[in-house]
């Protein structure tokens, strides 16, 4: 196990202090921070509502069921139960850009594991959005590492727990929820086929 160690460190050293710019240094901890993302959420809760109607508005409660169950597993039992020390309490040479050490234990980190069950379940309904939103859930991941806040092993530990809350809350409401409102998901390849055949049939 303690190669696993040398390589987490290895890696939180590559990020945190010789892959560093000035630019980086004000832009990454935007990612890290929800009140600047406050607005484009709202946005796309409401975007989704307008679009999917009544589905939307489940989808919506089961993005916020998601967050619940992922912050829950994350803080008060995953935290809890390995209590790693973050490493910029542990190693003197972290950079602390924001100069602020959290107290809560490293593993697993909540900010991805929260994006990441957001994403999982989204993807579900959404998969065209994905272009978009894996991106924005591996710049969270990065700027949790590059802020010194975390190990790299406690945002893939995160996101591997995210991506598990996401799929549970989507089967949960995929069997259950959806079938009791009279709502029927379809596969995300059954709309490309009906748009495919509408365009054969336009061409023809």
């Amino acid at each position: 196990m303690n190669w696993i160690v040398d390589i987490d460190t290895a890696l939180l050293r590559l990020l945190n202090v010789q892959w560093t710019y000035p630019f980086l240094d004000r832009v990454i901890p935007l990612f890290s921070h929800f009140d600047v993302w406050k607005i484009p959420l709202i946005v796309l809760l409401i975007v989704i509502v307008i679009r999917e109607r009544f589905k939307g508005v489940l989808i919506v409660v089961g993005l916020g069921l998601t967050i619940l169950l992922s912050e829950s597993m994350c803080t008060v039992v995953v935290k809890e139960l390995i209590d790693r020390i973050r490493p910029c309490h542990v190693h003197e040479w972290v950079r602390l850009i924001e100069g602020y050490c959290p107290k809560s234990p490293a593993f697993t980190s909540s900010h991805a594991t929260n994006i990441t069950a957001a994403i999982t379940l989204l993807s579900f309904f959404f998969p065209r959005w994905l272009f978009v939103m894996v991106p924005l859930a591996l710049l969270v991941w990065y700027s949790r590492v590059y802020l010194g806040v975390h190990y790299p092993l406690d945002v893939i530990g995160g996101g591997i727990l995210g991506a598990g809350c996401g799929w549970v809350v989507f089967v949960v409401f995929k069997k259950f929820v959806f079938p009791r409102v009279g709502i029927v998901l379809k596969p995300a390849h059954a709309k490309s086929n009906k748009k495919s055949s509408a365009k054969r049939r336009k061409s023809k």
